[in-house]
């Protein structure tokens, strides 16, 4: 949707899936514009396989919001699945109010070096896992932010180019 964004919202609890696949010919499997997506007291998944995911590419900079809608009503765990993570550099994604956001390959490793910028913002987020164990694609990080709990990161080479501020653990 390119002009007006369009919100999907689970508020009784419920989950939210988008589950996609593509042809070979395809690069990216899932492309999300102007998106809020709210699953208050449930999960949210966003699987494009092993393919990209690309988020916030529409015309303009309408952001991708993806979580719970308030710091009463929390997601429980947000996924995003893709081999290449790649939000548009002109508009931001926000996860927010969540219990843990995961960020990960469908593969055993990202298919490509994976930058978490600055369009990338976390509120109120219990725990955040960029990469999954045994991925080794460079994952480099450039957003300052503060995470509620434990923040894990899984890379052949690991870049923190900013602060990442946590009440429990870093690894």
């Amino acid at each position: 949707t390119s002009g007006g964004t369009q919100t999907f919202s689970a508020t009784g609890g419920g989950d939210i899936s988008f589950v996609a696949t593509s042809s070979s010919a395809m690069a990216t499997a899932i492309e999300m514009n102007y998106a809020n997506i709210y699953a208050n007291g449930g999960n949210i998944t966003i699987d494009a396989g092993a393919k990209a995911i690309q988020l916030g590419y529409a015309t303009g900079a309408a952001p991708t919001v993806i979580g719970g809608s308030s710091s009463t009503s929390k997601a429980g765990t947000v996924k995003v699945i893709a081999d290449n993570y790649t939000p548009h550099s002109a508009t931001t994604v926000t996860y927010q109010n969540a219990g843990s956001v995961y960020i990960e390959p469908k593969s055993a490793s990202f298919s490509a070096a994976q930058t978490i910028a600055a369009v990338n913002s976390f509120s109120t987020i219990g725990y955040l896992a960029v990469g999954k164990s045994g991925n080794t694609a460079t994952v480099a990080w450039s957003e300052p932010t503060s995470i509620d709990g434990n923040v894990d990161f899984y890379g052949g080479a690991l870049t923190i180019n900013s602060n990442i501020t946590t009440t429990t653990k870093l690894s």
